[in-house]
């Protein structure tokens, strides 16, 4: 897949709980709260963004992830096969969990 777009970002890590602390839109950093302590995301391309969605992103009842050479990604959450693939492992996980998002809510 290709790119989240700002308006996608900013939806998935407001689904996440974080709230925008500043009113510039949304690019590969974003700065927000999560439980009261300010958080700066790194940029959705590289592995720190990777641990990021794992601390932060992964959706109760997953049961299991795998990732395969070619960016792909498989999430099983409450028996159900979420898969998706990106230009890296980060964003595959990213829609991955997208697609849980948007089965869920």
């Amino acid at each position: 897949m290709n790119e989240p777009t700002q308006e996608q970002i900013k939806e998935f890590w407001e689904w996440c709980g974080f709230k925008d602390v500043h009113t510039g839109e949304f690019s590969g950093d974003i700065i927000g709260f999560w439980e009261d302590e300010l958080i700066h995301t790194p940029g959705p391309d590289n592995l720190e963004y990777l641990g990021f969605l794992f601390k932060y992103a992964i959706p109760n009842g997953c049961q299991q992830i795998i990732f395969q050479p070619d960016c792909y990604c498989g999430m099983t959450v409450n028996d159900v096969l979420y898969e998706a693939t990106g230009k890296s492992e980060a964003l595959s996980l990213f829609w991955a969990i997208w697609e849980v998002l948007n089965d869920k809510y």
